[in-house]
């Protein structure tokens, strides 16, 4: 959609209240015309992260994260791709800069189950955004979030460490870690 383009772009020249108004809009145009092919449904996640960061750099935390959660949502019903990938990533950064009373055990364990989900158990992908959780939950001073986390990463490690483990997978754990 043309706003979302253009609220992008709003975005990246800090007019931010111009980029609100223009995604908000690409939003509703996208509620008007249905998400029904990929392509269209990845446009739609892609402007409401672009909104949740708008929102946050507005100081709407608590705006930002709904939009984050919304969109996260969205990417959810997609295929797997690079764009969720980094979108996840990204929601782990935005989770360690909002502070710990926002850091719950639901938001956490729903970014590690869509990185699962999209990208299979184990895939260097789910490993890095297990690690990510982790280190999220750990510097916000909360190991107990991160420990899941950290003993799901490990035992799929462990796994693939087995005595008789194939040298190739051996040394794409050594590069995952």
């Amino acid at each position: 959609s043309i706003y979302a383009e253009s609220g992008r772009t709003l975005a990246l020249a800090n007019q931010l209240h111009l980029a609100r108004d223009r995604l908000q809009k690409a939003l509703n145009v996208f509620g008007i015309v249905g998400r029904d092919d990929d392509a269209t449904a990845r446009q739609a996640a892609a402007a409401s992260a672009s909104l949740a960061r708008v929102f946050w750099r507005l100081g709407g935390e608590q705006a930002a994260l709904e939009q984050y959660m919304s969109a996260l949502q969205s990417y959810a019903e997609l295929p797997a791709s690079a764009g969720i990938r980094d979108f996840l990533s990204e929601f782990c950064e935005h989770l360690g800069q909002i502070g710990e009373d926002n850091l719950t055990p639901g938001i956490t364990s729903l970014l590690a189950e869509v990185a699962e989900e999209k990208f299979g158990t184990g895939s260097k992908e789910h490993l890095k955004i297990l690690r990510e959780i982790s280190d999220v939950c750990t510097a916000a001073g909360h190991p107990e979030l991160a420990a899941p986390h950290l003993a799901l990463r490990a035992e799929i490690l462990r796994k693939r460490c087995s005595p008789n483990a194939n040298p190739l997978i051996l040394a794409e754990v050594a590069t995952a870690a």
